[in-house]
């Protein structure tokens, strides 16, 4: 996943090489949440469990599974891209790399395992953007009512 540029300063220098020795070297490129691998084209189910294609079917967890039936197999979604493997920081402060402190973790986990900042960040996003309409347009200025039209009056003659 790539760093966003205002978060650069806070990574070390060598973390490309941090990072691959997270995800392939303790890893061993699988997630170490779910065990999806890297590169993997995935088929997953409503219940969670899923294959990479080798015929054997894991759980959320990545535990070996039973194998659905006709009737399930044909409701298994095919995820549009490939598994890929991201070195994510268990504490969310880029500033500790401690190599305890990171897991390699796929899209969906990844996903899960930042869930409560992304839920923060929209926050943030939406009252900042609430601010910045009250502070351009006005107050409420969607919800004043127009002006009557003044009626003009005939001249005398």
């Amino acid at each position: 996943m790539p760093i966003r540029p205002d978060m650069r300063p806070f990574y070390p220098a060598d973390w490309p090489a941090i990072s691959t020795a997270i995800r392939f070297g303790r890893a061993g490129g699988c997630c170490e949440y779910c065990g999806k691998p890297h590169g993997a084209r995935v088929r997953q189910l409503r219940d969670g469990r899923w294959t990479a294609g080798d015929g054997t079917w894991r759980d959320r967890r990545g535990r070996t599974a039973r194998a659905p039936d006709m009737l399930a197999y044909g409701e298994a979604r095919a995820w549009k891209r490939p598994v890929v493997l991201a070195c994510c920081h268990a504490r969310h402060d880029p500033r500790d790399s401690d190599p305890s402190l990171l897991v390699a973790a796929c899209n969906a986990c990844h996903l899960r395992l930042d869930r409560e900042w992304h839920r923060r960040q929209r926050w943030v996003t939406w009252r900042s953007r609430y601010a910045i309409g009250d502070l351009l347009e006005g107050l409420y200025e969607g919800m004043r009512l127009p002006r009557p039209r003044r009626r003009r009056v005939a001249a005398a003659a």
